[in-house]
């Protein structure tokens, strides 16, 4: 699929799709659960720069948590944030840096989308997610350049949950980057 060249949308039954306006699953966003052989009426002919595909009659769940909202960190500060809605990010991420977030609650068992709002100068940096003080680590994530620490994007990953309310940590592997936010998102 190349960039900004959709007209329409097949939908199988039991999905939906969601487009996005910008790349890595940002920006503005419609979603169909039903083919449509025409974006034009929708004002999103040629709009769309990437998409996610997932299956409706589960319930859903997305929930967006500020990086600042830590419940405990080491090494980390926060500053002001140039991102979409302001506010602050996390900045002087250095290896070994990590941040809490107490009381994350998975609703049901299963896999869930983690993105996150990062930005690096260089590149190379790497976080990993883990639940309970490092207990289980779900998985990793690098960090790619983006050209500035006001420069923002998304990175992702699938992870596999048990329901239930952890303590969500995130832990610099490697540093050198900033965060903004992470979302949770279950498919």
């Amino acid at each position: 699929m190349r960039n900004d060249d959709i007209t329409s949308v097949r939908v199988a039954s039991g999905y939906k799709v969601t487009v996005y306006s910008d790349d890595n699953f940002t920006g503005a966003t419609l979603t169909k659960t039903a083919d449509d052989a025409s974006l034009v009426d929708d004002n999103w002919n040629d709009v769309v720069s990437s998409l996610e595909v997932s299956a409706v009659g589960r319930s859903s769940f997305s929930t967006l948590v500020q990086a600042e909202a830590y419940s405990a960190m080491s090494g980390v500060s926060t500053e002001a944030t140039t991102d979409t809605d302001g506010g602050l990010n996390v900045g002087y991420i250095e290896t070994a840096d990590w941040m809490a977030y107490n009381g994350i609650t998975f609703p049901a068992t299963g896999s869930y989308k983690l993105e996150y709002r990062v930005a690096s100068p260089s590149g190379g940096g790497k976080l990993s997610l883990d639940l309970n003080a490092g207990a289980t680590v779900l998985g990793t994530v690098d960090i790619p350049a983006t050209g500035g620490w006001q420069n923002w994007t998304t990175v992702s990953h699938t992870v596999s949950v048990t329901a239930g309310t952890y303590n969500l940590g995130i832990y610099a592997q490697a540093g050198g980057w900033n965060f903004n936010w992470f979302r949770i998102t279950r498919l």
